[in-house]
């Protein structure tokens, strides 16, 4: 048995040095991450073997991108018009144009002049608004949930949807296969099949054993929104469910913001809806109505999607590009933080030359490891010059962002690498002083509920927490 340790001893460095070469060949990954994942691997070989198999890359099957690479052409055939406005990027001043540049560089949609939105930051308003619509609608509705309940409010907007199918509209939901689990198993999903709504599970996976060696299993539509007759979307944050969110009632209640919009950037988010059902279900453009048409007074936007079927590394460009333009304020809202290298040192970068800038985050969080993660950033952010503000009661899950009051940003994405990089994400820019104006209220509003963290409070930490915090923090590219 006296060969066993040294036999163990060379298959332990075998696996390290084949998983580190591997690790060394991928282009699609941050060199943080890369750092993370040869910790693992040289403190847990075999565990760290297991979860790197599991979830160290991001393999989708090669029909998905082709079936989205096909969705795009066919929409570019069809309806340039979604893709390019003449008059987008004239009403955006040339020194505020680059978040936007980046953006368009992900899914070819340019910014869209015309367009103007009901902003709402009240439950009960956003509610009431999106089933209104879908009681009004005519023709087509469209719909995407990350997480759907069959709660007070998720049972509403299904019901809503059955109504809406007895008067002939045709009628399209998805919801995501994780976030949604129980409801896509629920008798309520059942009703809305026997009733005629075309119904689609998004991202779906067998067991976290059957198909780890094709797709990834914790990958997730993150999207919301709703299109409804081709001419009004709602996007924003919020799910379809209640604010007291029954699986994690002891953090609720959920506070979110949505957007009711019309417009030509409508065309846009019904274009990533028909993207993203065609990667199960070919559909055609025609299929769809694309009836938004600019507004007089409106306001330029643009709509854009990241996730793993588009560029590595483009969500934390994109977010990285808009913190770059702020010259004098930067407000961030975000529930979950936990940034890359880039976005960290945009943030820092952005507060050492003497912008002023904000971020609001839950003091409570439902994640143990993302509140540990984030704590992990503090010292550096807030001996930059970055004001920290966790917010209470609830869990602030808004995800918003301004610029100097002139362009503003709103949307599913979190500020953390799971959005960078694994989930499907969809947000809205919009350069307007005014519309940029009534988002910064209401983050202002959010501010005015919570406490600042102080550099003292983080730095007087325990050695136990700092080393918690720190470790999750370095382990943050794979958690």
């Amino acid at each position: 048995m006296d060969w066993l340790i040294p036999l163990l001893g060379i298959a332990h460095a075998a696996i390290i040095v084949a998983a580190s070469l591997r690790l060394l060949l991928r282009e699609d990954i941050t060199a943080s991450a890369r750092l993370a994942w040869v910790i693992v691997l040289a403190s847990l070989p075999v565990l760290g073997l297991i979860a790197y198999i599991a979830i160290g890359e991001i393999r989708l099957p090669a029909r998905m991108r082709q079936r989205r690479d096909a969705a795009y052409a066919a929409l570019r055939a069809a309806r340039p018009d979604v893709f390019e406005d003449e008059d987008g990027f004239a009403e955006i001043p040339r020194a505020m144009q680059k978040p936007f540049r980046f953006a368009a560089s992900v899914s070819g949609f340019q910014p869209m002049d015309g367009n103007t939105a009901r902003f709402m930051p009240r439950e009960a308003e956003a509610h009431a608004a999106l089933i209104a619509d879908i009681d009004a609608a005519r023709e087509s509705i469209s719909l995407m949930f990350y997480i759907w309940l069959d709660d007070g409010a998720g049972s509403e907007i299904a019901e809503a949807l059955i109504r809406a199918r007895k008067r002939g509209v045709t009628v399209r939901a998805a919801a995501d296969n994780l976030g949604s689990r129980k409801f896509v198993k629920s008798a309520l999903w059942k009703r809305m099949k026997e009733a005629g709504i075309q119904l689609q599970v998004a991202m779906p996976f067998e067991s976290i054993f059957g198909i780890s060696l094709i797709t990834r299993f914790d990958l997730r539509n993150h999207r919301k929104l709703v299109v409804i007759d081709g001419e009004v979307a709602h996007i924003g944050s919020r799910n379809g469910a209640d604010p007291e969110f029954a699986p994690k009632r002891a953090f609720g209640p959920w506070i979110d913001v949505m957007l009711r919009l019309e417009g030509p950037v409508v065309n846009q988010v019904q274009a990533l809806f028909f993207v993203d059902w065609s990667l199960q279900e070919p559909l055609s453009p025609a299929d769809l109505p694309f009836r938004g048409t600019a507004r007089s007074g409106g306001f330029a936007a643009q709509y854009h999607g990241t996730g793993p079927l588009e560029r590595p590394l483009s969500s934390s460009q994109i977010f990285c590009s808009l913190f770059e333009l702020a010259q004098k304020e930067l407000v961030i809202t975000t529930p979950y933080f936990v940034p890359d290298n880039a976005v960290a040192n945009a943030l820092q970068s952005a507060a050492w030359r003497g912008v002023e800038v904000t971020l609001n985050l839950p003091e409570v969080s439902d994640s143990w490891v993302v509140k540990c993660a984030s704590r992990g950033h503090y010292q550096a952010l807030l001996e930059a010059g970055v004001r920290i503000m966790e917010h209470r009661p609830g869990l602030l899950h808004a995800k918003l962002a301004t610029v100097d009051r002139e362009v503003a940003l709103i949307g599913s994405s979190n500020l953390d690498q799971r959005s960078f990089d694994l989930n499907f994400e969809s947000d809205l820019m919009v350069y307007s002083f005014d519309f940029a104006t009534k988002i910064h209220d209401q983050q202002q509003e959010y501010i005015s509920q919570s406490r600042r963290v102080t550099l003292d409070e983080i730095s007087g930490r325990s050695k136990v927490h700092k080393l918690r915090d720190n470790l999750v923090a370095t382990l943050g590219p794979i958690l």
